[in-house]
């Protein structure tokens, strides 16, 4: 976690949308009376008694940023890539965020500038992007780096804390602070359902029992059959580990049959240990219990 400068914050333009989308409020003015800032200055207000006027040369301290880790796009089309930032700054706070992102690793950063909501010196900043164009499986969308500014470079309190007069940063050209974490990857992917059921729940000792399993994801339009792919059948024990039981490749239409011959009673579940890079969801069903007596 390293705190560098940055001047500006270039805005792709096929993604000025979503520049626009985020930067829809201004900055707020000056927090609750009472919340004395400390700054890199101040001096007398000309010709205001008992005025200051403070100087923030300063950047924001970034605390944190997050990337969710997948973006499930489904029939609901509600799945959204969330970011999440938060800053502090004890002199004018923090007035606007930027985040880097890369999509499938181009070297073109995609520029966001959400203006956030402070909380006295302090901000944290919910970006939720729009579904246009960061929601077309497979995809990778990068946290490269994020950036943070002062809200004001200059500004006047009376003796009250009131806000009296202010010059706001400008993030396109003013210097910020930039947080250079490890890059975080959002894994666009298609929602994926898996169901199995087992020829029977109780059982003697050496009885066969057979576990159909049909796997799917979503095309776009429906939920399309996944040929093909790998899936797991699992065991466990009273409470002990999850193991490895069989494993099967789906068929033409998605299906797959697991054939055990249990000994003890066992919980068990199937799984699809999906390639997020691929563009597809992992999923698992439900355990069920098969007794044996």
């Amino acid at each position: 976690m390293k705190r560098r400068l940055v001047a500006g914050l270039v805005v792709s333009a096929a993604f000025g949308a979503l520049a626009t989308a985020a930067a829809s409020a201004a900055p707020p003015a000056w927090p609750t009376a009472g919340f004395r800032p400390t700054c890199d200055s101040f001096q007398q207000a000309a010709g205001v008694p008992y005025a200051l006027t403070y100087n923030d040369n300063t950047p924001p301290l970034i605390t944190s940023a997050t990337i969710s880790h997948k973006n499930v796009v489904g029939p609901d089309a509600k799945a959204r890539i969330t970011i999440t930032a938060t800053a502090t700054d004890h002199c004018s706070g923090v007035g606007a965020f930027g985040f880097y992102l890369k999509r499938n690793g181009t070297s073109d950063p995609i520029g966001i500038l959400p203006v956030t909501n402070n909380d006295a010196f302090h901000a944290k900043v919910v970006f939720v992007a729009p579904a246009t164009p960061l929601n077309t499986p497979p995809m990778v969308i990068t946290l490269d780096r994020t950036a943070a500014w002062d809200r004001y470079s200059t500004f006047t309190l009376d003796a009250s804390d009131k806000l009296l007069n202010s010059t706001p940063r400008n993030p396109a050209t003013d210097i910020g602070s930039l947080w250079a974490g490890p890059p975080q990857n959002c894994y666009v992917v298609q929602e994926s359902r898996l169901v199995a059921k087992p020829s029977a729940v109780s059982v003697r000792k050496g009885t066969v029992v057979h576990f159909v399993a049909t796997l799917t994801y979503w095309s776009g339009s429906g939920f399309t059959p996944n040929a093909g792919v790998q899936i797991r059948l699992q065991r466990r024990i009273g409470s002990g580990k999850w193991m490895l039981a069989s494993k099967e490749m789906t068929s033409a239409a998605g299906k797959a049959v697991f054939v055990i011959t249990p000994t003890k009673t066992a919980s068990y579940q199937v799984v699809f240990a999906a390639d997020l890079a691929k563009g597809q969801d992992i999923a698992n069903t439900k355990p069920v219990v098969v007794a044996v007596h």
